[in-house]
């Protein structure tokens, strides 16, 4: 699949993820603490989408970044934000990068196994790889088939997932224990669009997401709306 024929279906719900500024600060810190005080770093973003994150590590110093990203609309932002782009995991050399991460991006993905092994062809030996995706099935709901998820993902199955030879698993964690529970309220009694509001996202981000990020101390190996792995190649 190629930029040329891809168009993504959750972009409302993209763009009123713009509202979660706290929430979208915590997932480039994911990133960029894998590289601190390493601003020469090379960084590509797997599945940037409009850029969220690569220009908040961009405004944090991380200039060596680059994106890939499929949605051609999306392609065309962010070449006008002024990011390298490359719609296509072909078209990235092997072995270039210190770090690559990819936010919510491998459940859209339906053989994503195969392609994170092409994801870890990309990157160095000794870089590393940082994923963050959703959370246990039991929590699938309109909004997952509006985006056109593929699943959620259980500690287990996101840990086969990235076993290969020339790898090593460096952490995995579960994120956003709150967000658990009202993913799950949102499921049972409401979101029948799938749809999210811009106002309950910004309502969550901060007034409830700073309360979840300090509760993640004492949930991280049991639950969490999302679960964050780092993969680190040999």
């Amino acid at each position: 699949m190629s930029a040329s024929d891809f168009v993504y279906t959750g972009q409302d719900n993209l763009e009123a993820m713009k509202k979660a500024k706290n929430y979208n600060r915590y997932l480039a810190s994911l990133a960029s603490s894998r590289v601190a005080g390493k601003k020469k770093a090379r960084i590509i973003d797997f599945g940037a989408g409009i850029g969220t994150y690569a220009s908040l590590l961009r405004d944090k110093g991380y200039e060596n970044l680059d994106c890939l990203e499929i949605d051609k609309s999306q392609v065309e932002q962010l070449s006008k934000n002024g990011f390298k782009t490359f719609s296509s995991i072909s078209s990235v050399g092997n072995g270039e990068y210190d770090l690559a991460y990819s936010f919510n991006v491998f459940e859209h993905i339906e053989a994503d196994r195969k392609v994170l092994e092409g994801l870890l062809a990309k990157v160095k030996s000794g870089g590393e790889v940082v994923i963050y995706v959703p959370a246990f099935k039991i929590l699938f709901s309109k909004m997952d088939e509006l985006v056109e998820h593929q699943r959620r993902y259980s500690r287990r199955m996101l840990k086969e997932m990235c076993k290969f030879a020339d790898t090593e698993i460096v952490e995995t964690r579960y994120c956003d224990p709150l967000g658990f529970f009202t993913t799950l309220l949102y499921k049972v009694i409401g979101g029948k669009s799938g749809k999210i509001s811009p106002k309950q996202v910004g309502f969550y981000d901060r007034y409830v997401f700073p309360f979840s990020r300090a509760l993640e101390l004492f949930t991280h190996r049991f639950f969490g709306k999302n679960l964050y792995i780092v993969v680190r190649k040999k």
